[in-house]
């Protein structure tokens, strides 16, 4: 009987970290807060070019490279990024609050799956 109550405020400390802290902690310590990451650009290797979503491909330049991207996570065999439109919206990611008309990004939009293979190059720059 006794067990309940503290599960109760172990389980609302966690939720209480979750959304309030967690946001705030920068993504070079784990956290959730991608402000003061560098825009990453992807350049792709030609063969894999029909396995990149479109919508992440930057159509402007020559070369194969991706949009403005913010790489999310990495893992042996997949990069995980998501293409915001600035870093606005980025730092709006952190927002506690569910997308609205008038704040539409405060997630990320769309967070794409690319294996590493796609990627032949990845280089860093400022918004």
């Amino acid at each position: 009987m006794a067990l309940p109550v503290p599960m109760t405020f172990l389980y609302l400390s966690v939720l209480a970290f979750a959304c309030h802290i967690y946001p705030y902690v920068p993504s070079e310590r784990g956290g959730g807060d991608f402000t003061e990451e560098k825009a990453s650009i992807l350049t792709f290797d030609p063969r894999y070019l029909g396995s990149v979503p479109s919508d992440v491909i930057d159509g402007t330049v020559t070369n194969v490279q991706s949009k403005k991207a913010v790489i999310l996570d990495e893992t042996a065999d997949t990069i995980y990024v998501a293409v915001p439109t600035g870093i606005t919206e980025v730092a709006a990611w952190r927002q506690n609050v569910p997308p609205a008309p008038d704040h539409p990004n405060s997630r990320p939009g769309r967070i794409v799956a690319i294996k590493r293979d796609a990627v032949a190059s990845v280089r860093t720059e400022s918004w």
